[in-house]
């Protein structure tokens, strides 16, 4: 079996995690490879340890060829505020801004600039890795007023970090969520491994983003206190529909209450069944005879995007069902956003 224990089919227990890793580690015994190093590289490769070997030793090299990065050479990029690392919450977690407007503002064609701004965020991982207690950030993206991220720094960010600092992103917030959503999220899911976008959340106030930070909201920029309201699109998820399986999301309406909901399919399209089960405050176990009493609102077949609004006759549950079964290779990701109209 590949690096003693290859693939796991259903993950490894503690013991086998504990065999994997002292194995990983006598494989760099002049290097300085922490218990907690070895292990975040392992999980990124499937606890294989022949992967993750590969992937530690370009790293290592990298880390020999490009640090240290000083303050010094990256001052004249910090004091733009493309990014600025805030201060670490009380969970452990620093907490990392990246401005895409300002990022927008940098002439990208200039290889010069692309260098200068992928050391200054090497510059702030390297200093909150080693910073705060638990070794990994929140990193905050502020849409505010764009329509497109930069792309193209984007794509070289998200390469430097996935391939160098594996595990350390904690948890990805997209603040204020702008309607124009879908090219946003495009180049942010590269910042993610496969099945990982449960790190992803979408606020749309200043209260939610201080709640999820665990910053007070003095302890936030003042410039994120008022972000550009009418462009913002409210209570959106980012929903991952695995190869070859459904899945749904359910919200409770009482009787009279209205809902406004649109999803957008980032890539593709999917089959999608909304339908209201009325009387209930809960769904309950696929298969039984409560559960299939649901009134189809609406049924398609093969679609990437769709909008509307329900009002509830009754107490119940408003499901969104996309299917995903016709897809044997390919997740899908679907930006939902199902919002309480306030009572009239």
């Amino acid at each position: 079996m590949s690096g003693l224990l290859g693939l796991f089919s259903s993950g490894p227990d503690e013991k086998q995690q504990r065999q994997c890793v002292e194995q990983l580690r006598g494989r760099f015994d002049n290097e300085d490879v922490s218990e907690e190093c070895a292990e975040r590289f392992l999980e990124v490769r499937g606890w294989n340890v022949d992967g993750a070997a590969v992937m530690l030793s370009k790293t290592l090299a990298w880390r020999r060829e490009n640090l240290p990065v000083t303050w010094d050479e990256v001052r004249p990029v910090m004091e733009t505020g493309v990014m600025e690392m805030l201060d670490d919450n009380a969970e452990g977690h620093a907490v990392w801004l990246i401005n895409l407007r300002r990022l927008l503002l940098v002439d990208w064609s200039q290889d010069a600039q692309m260098h200068a701004h992928i050391r200054a965020s090497v510059y702030c991982a390297e200093t909150m890795a080693n910073r705060c207690a638990k070794g990994t950030w929140i990193a905050v993206v502020n849409c505010t007023g764009i329509r497109m991220p930069p792309h193209v720094f984007m794509t070289e960010f998200a390469k430097v970090l996935q391939a160098n600092y594996p595990g350390r992103l904690h948890q990805m917030l997209m603040y204020p969520v702008p309607r124009f959503i879908v090219g946003v999220v495009k180049s942010f899911m590269v910042m993610l491994p496969a099945g990982t976008s449960k790190k992803v959340a979408f606020l749309s106030s200043f209260e939610d983003l201080s709640r999820q930070t665990g910053l007070s909201q003095k302890q936030l920029p003042d410039e994120l206190a008022d972000p550009t309201a009418p462009e913002a699109l409210k209570g959106a998820r980012l929903l991952e529909i695995p190869a070859g399986k459904t899945d749904a999301h359910t919200h409770f309406l009482a009787t009279g209450r209205s809902v406004e909901w649109s999803f957008r399919v980032v890539d593709h399209t999917v089959k999608f069944h909304l339908g209201f089960i009325a009387g209930k405050d809960q769904v309950d176990v696929p298969g039984t005879a409560a559960a299939e009493a649901v009134d189809t609102l609406i049924d398609e077949d093969r679609v990437e995007e769709l909008a509307g609004e329900f009002t509830a006759k009754s107490d119940g549950i408003l499901k969104f069902t996309f299917d995903n079964s016709s897809s044997y290779f390919q997740s899908k990701s679907v930006i939902l956003s199902c919002v309480e109209k306030s009572p009239s």
